[in-house]
């Protein structure tokens, strides 16, 4: 008994699965040994003994302490 020709052509062709991040990639933290205000919009908030930068005007000004 033969197998359809449909059969035959799946098993020779591998199976793909698209590859979805695990993550969400999102714009994290400078991380600086100084950090400074780099607009008007930025404020400086510490939050557990550490210095942070935070910007609502430009998302990219936001910094972190070490």
């Amino acid at each position: 008994m033969t197998r359809p020709a449909s059969t035959i052509a799946s098993l020779r062709t591998p199976i793909t699965l698209p590859i979805a991040p695990a993550w969400t990639p999102i714009r994290g933290m400078k991380v600086r040994s100084s950090v400074k205000k780099m607009c008007e919009s930025c404020q400086i908030v510490k939050r557990k003994g550490v210095l942070r930068i935070i910007c609502k005007a430009n998302p990219k000004h936001k910094q972190v302490g070490e």
